[in-house]
């Protein structure tokens, strides 16, 4: 019955989808809509949602339950409890309608994909929108060395931060932080290679697009370029023959590589009469932010509120002000407490356990390159970033949730 569904959703239902899929890649291009700056993707989900809502209503398409929806829903209320408890609930209460989104997000995406052809296209899809970023990305660059007077540069690039200057740019192409740009450009790299593998692009094409995500992905100057390392370890790995003697030295490689940066995070070079070493700022706002979790352990600080309170000294003399926790499980812990990060722990868990056994069956490999794309860019890069608000993992958590339950169907 799920495949008779899917064929009789509407064509605009899955239209909407795919170009819901499509704009993750360019998440900074806003668009003015009476007089309010708009995100792209969050005015193409009115249109799916709506799509969705007119074939159920019409009995077009009957909503397919999943377990993983019961996650869904304790993390949401351990969110509305975070509201109602808030230090300030009004402020916290103006958050809750995106984090639903987010939600909302997976769901759809989950429940929309029926069948394997439609997850195929959501992947072509989402290749189509990182090809837009990476393009926007090769710009930036060229832009930075031939016209770096250029007033487009500000908007493509990021601050240095913690990062030394030095004549580079840290780019943001399409996304609102450098970090953020890494993080959508590590699960597309994995997707790339996953696409190629199953034959629905060309080699030499995924090669060229691969190989431009990889550029654009070093000029961020991100720490989670260790997960880039780690997924291209572990996707190796998985699909490449089973007696290559290559695989076992890749995964070695890509996780020494993955530590190597993950301790990087945690210190800061600071020049004085020479190179000395000083705890990173990320170490500073994960105390901060341990902190606050501790003074309200059980429902949080509340929703939206800064976790956290320090002064950062950047490398090019200028300061900022962190209040964010730079880490998704701290940030989700300080802001809800520990019925949050029970909720948030409990998702990680459960996505790994499934990716464990499609791994052990070695049977459906889209599920395994989809489980890589989680590990890397939501578990490994959650550790120094706070990426629980990002639409693009959102949406390849519903991609996984689809996959899993498209192999059962079939399985049965």
């Amino acid at each position: 019955m799920p495949e008779i569904a899917e064929e009789r959703s509407s064509w605009f239902s899955r239209f909407t989808f795919l170009a819901l899929v499509t704009s993750l890649g360019f998440i900074q291009v806003p668009i003015t809509l009476f007089g309010q700056s708009v995100v792209v993707t969050d005015l193409v989900f009115l249109c799916v949602a709506a799509a969705w809502l007119f074939d159920v209503a019409r009995r077009r398409n009957r909503p397919i339950w999943h377990p993983f929806y019961w996650l869904l829903l304790f993390y949401l209320t351990s969110l509305t409890l975070s509201c109602l408890f808030s230090t300030d609930p009004r402020q916290s209460f103006l958050h809750l309608p995106s984090e639903t989104y987010l939600l909302a997000l997976a769901f759809l995406t989950a429940d929309v994909t029926r069948n394997s052809a439609g997850l195929k296209s959501a992947l072509i899809a989402w290749l189509l929108g990182a090809a837009f970023a990476v393009l926007a990305g090769v710009v930036t660059i060229a832009l930075f060395y031939a016209q770096p007077s250029s007033p487009l540069l500000d908007d493509l690039t990021y601050h240095y931060g913690a990062v030394p200057v030095g004549n580079y740019p840290r780019i943001t192409a399409t996304f609102v932080s450098a970090s953020m740009f890494c993080d959508y450009l590590n699960v597309s790299l994995i997707l790339t290679m996953l696409a190629a593998a199953a034959g629905w692009i060309s080699h030499r094409l995924a090669l060229a697009l691969g190989l431009l995500v990889f550029i654009c992905s070093v000029f961020t100057i991100s720490v989670g370029l260790g997960g880039m390392f780690l997924g291209l370890g572990l996707i190796f790995y998985f699909l490449s023959y089973p007696m290559s003697r290559l695989r076992s030295i890749a995964v070695l490689a890509a996780g020494l590589a993955a530590l190597a940066f993950l301790i990087l995070s945690t210190v800061s070079l600071v020049p004085l009469a020479g190179l000395t070493f000083a705890p990173s700022g990320r170490i500073m706002v994960w105390r901060d932010a341990f902190r606050t979790f501790t003074e309200n352990p059980l429902t949080g600080h509340g929703l939206g509120l800064p976790v956290a309170n320090v002064v950062f000294k950047n490398s090019e003399g200028s300061y900022s002000l962190l209040t964010d926790a730079h880490n998704t499980y701290l940030s989700v812990a300080a802001q809800a407490g520990v019925f949050g990060l029970v909720a948030i722990v409990a998702i990680t868990v459960y996505f790994l356990y499934k990716w464990k056994d499609a791994i052990r069956d070695r049977r459906n490999h889209v599920l395994i390159g989809l489980g890589v794309a989680f590990l890397c860019a939501f578990v490994y890069q959650g550790l120094t970033g706070s990426f629980e608000h990002a639409r693009h993992l959102w949406v390849l958590m519903g991609l996984f949730i689809a996959a899993e339950r498209i192999e059962t169907d079939q399985n049965s």
